[in-house]
């Protein structure tokens, strides 16, 4: 995907939050919304290293070792992208350590944990929903 690929793309999904609005004009607080969901737990702010993780597998397709050859490359648009993404909350990002913020989810890349669950459950809950 091109630069200018990947900035239509960025728009689209920041200008996402006003679908469906008649004015067609971004609603902050629709966006910075829609920007917290998908990072867990919610609530608490968002460290840089986590936005940038979670910018660099949303609009470069990248996650873990590679991420940091790819990083270097595309330093300044991904600083650009992150730099209204703050604009967007209304905060800068702080630094922090990994882990102490909330988590990017990134569906493709991160491990599904599987919970197994007796026969009995899945009747019960096959019956229930069939009611």
């Amino acid at each position: 995907m091109t630069r200018e690929e990947r900035e239509k793309l960025f728009w689209k999904c920041v200008n996402r939050s006003h679908e469906g609005d008649a004015s067609g004009v971004m609603d902050a607080e629709k966006c910075a919304e829609y920007v917290r969901g998908w990072f867990l737990p919610l609530g608490k702010p968002l460290m840089r290293s986590e936005v940038v993780e979670w910018v660099m597998w949303a609009f470069f397709g990248v996650g873990g070792a590679e991420e940091a050859e790819v990083e270097e490359v595309v330093e300044e648009e991904v600083d650009g992208y992150v730099h209204v993404l703050e604009g967007i909350l209304g905060y800068k990002f702080e630094g922090g350590l990994e882990g102490e913020g909330p988590k990017g989810m990134r569906p493709t890349v991160d491990p599904v944990k599987v919970t197994h669950r007796p026969l009995v459950w899945y009747l019960v809950s096959g019956f229930l929903a069939s009611i």
